[in-house]
């Protein structure tokens, strides 16, 4: 085929720098928020505060038509469109970070490196925010991927990629999984290597408890070649966030506020630490004079970004309110009853509800904090994939973890309960688990194993 020039027409949406705004203010919890605007009245002299009376609180501000066009709060729309980290634009100053990365922040700094699609840095994303303080993946990845509503093959392709990040073993799913990523790293000429991989895949439970001779009996290997791949195997790093620093402590405040009345349980936010914004009428009113136009293009431009942030507010506001009202609504047994009473909770079903985008309920729900009668949540805390238990119905992980608990807690100290027994103990309470998730949803609430629980 010879060469030749087409023309072609299409239409393409794309992320605005105004809609980027919004969605990072949507994702930014409460202290990050507060820092940010205060940043934003120090550098824009279009923006001061409100002085508190009715008519400026009931005050609406809009976008002029001839300087930016209307948007509607569709969140909906703005996901459909690709996350706007990889979007250009113009940007809102952001907290200054950290010399000491802790682990989530150590793993972000490398993910441009991966080279990950927007698609796939939305899962990556979401898995790094599911680790726990050890580095372990502390939920499913069948979960999330329920959660985002994708298949389970593209979050494990994923967490594949993020599991070979420094440290090595992140994100993995247990012990095995996490000393086998590491084993995969090494050189395949180092000595006793394939045995090592054959204990970790096949006998890792064994490690503790037998004898070199028995573990080269179930080989077939000599005993020296055990021993090799033992010492092979302690030289690895069975949690790879230890090398880390923890996050730094964080005092947060709520963002919403939870409270009983007589027409049942109701969401109030709290917005008490942040600046109320609005425009200076008078630079407004100045710069609206008929002998002001076509001059001050960089005042204009300061008065077109105050009123973008102003709206952007007031849609993540609304955002906030209906996605903390529909998760109460659904978790009103957790309110009454307390953590065993927690229903299973996805973010596509309050996606669904609301009309919104899975993406954009993760955002909201990510660092915003709930005030209820029972203590501070994290909004992420009511959301929980479903395990099984009889007659055919469902019990949240997190009730399931809060029963473990609790059955601990009341155990005889000279006879713990073993794993098996926990076991046996849930489906004696109508939850079917197995016993490695059990081991694994004890691990997680850092209960010891029986054998180190028991007393004389």
């Amino acid at each position: 085929m010879r060469p030749a020039l087409q023309l072609r027409l299409g239409q393409q949406l794309s992320l605005t720098p105004q809609l980027q705004q919004a969605l990072k203010l949507l994702a930014m919890p409460q202290a990050q928020l507060e820092a940010t605007l205060q940043l934003a009245l120090d550098s824009n002299v279009m923006l001061e505060t409100l002085d508190g009376s009715a008519e400026d609180d009931a005050r609406e501000i809009e976008p002029d038509a001839e300087d930016e066009p209307t948007v509607e709060a569709d969140w909906d729309s703005l996901e459909s469109e690709g996350g706007w980290e990889s979007q250009g634009g113009a940007a809102l100053p952001d907290v200054d970070a950290p010399v000491i990365l802790d682990l989530r922040q150590h793993l972000l700094a490398q993910l441009p490196e991966c080279r990950f699609s927007a698609a796939d840095t939305e899962l990556a994303l979401a898995l790094i925010d599911a680790l726990d303080e050890q580095g372990y993946l502390a939920e499913p990845s069948a979960a999330i991927a329920d959660g985002l509503a994708v298949d389970a093959a593209e979050v494990e392709a994923v967490r594949h990629r993020l599991q070979r990040l420094d440290p090595v073993g992140t994100c993995s799913i247990d012990l095995a999984d996490c000393l086998g990523v590491q084993l995969s790293e090494l050189a395949p000429t180092t000595p006793a290597l394939a045995t090592a991989r054959a204990l970790v895949q096949h006998h890792i439970a064994r490690l503790g408890r037998s004898e070199p001779a028995t573990l080269a009996t179930l080989l077939a290997v000599p005993v020296a070649e055990i021993d090799a791949a033992l010492r092979l195997i302690r030289s690895l790093n069975p949690r790879p966030a230890a090398q880390l620093p923890a996050a730094a402590t964080e005092y947060v405040r709520p963002d919403a506020r939870v409270r009983r009345s007589a027409a049942g349980w109701t969401v109030e936010l709290d917005l008490s630490g942040l600046p109320s914004l609005k425009v200076n009428e008078a630079y407004a009113r100045a710069l609206s004079s008929k002998s002001s136009r076509g001059a001050n293009s960089d005042l204009r431009g300061q008065l077109s970004e105050a009123r973008w942030l102003i709206k952007s507010l007031a849609m993540r506001n609304v955002t906030l309110l209906r996605v903390a009202t529909a998760v109460v609504e659904r978790q009103v047994e957790f309110l009454e009853h307390g953590p065993e009473a927690l229903r299973p909770l996805l973010l596509r079903e309050i996606a669904a509800k609301l009309e919104l985008h899975e993406s954009t309920v993760s955002r909201v729900t990510s660092g915003k904090w709930l005030l209820t009668p029972r203590g501070m949540f994290e909004l992420r805390h009511f959301f929980s994939n479903q395990v099984p238990a009889d007659a055919g119905g469902a019990v949240s992980a997190t009730a399931a973890r809060a029963v473990i608990q609790r059955l601990v807690a009341a155990e005889d100290a000279r006879h713990p309960l073993s794993d098996e027994a926990l076991v046996q103990a849930l489906a004696g309470q109508g939850i079917r688990l197995a016993r490695r998730t059990v081991t694994k949803y004890r691990e997680a609430l850092a209960i010891p194993a029986s054998y180190e629980r028991r007393t004389t």
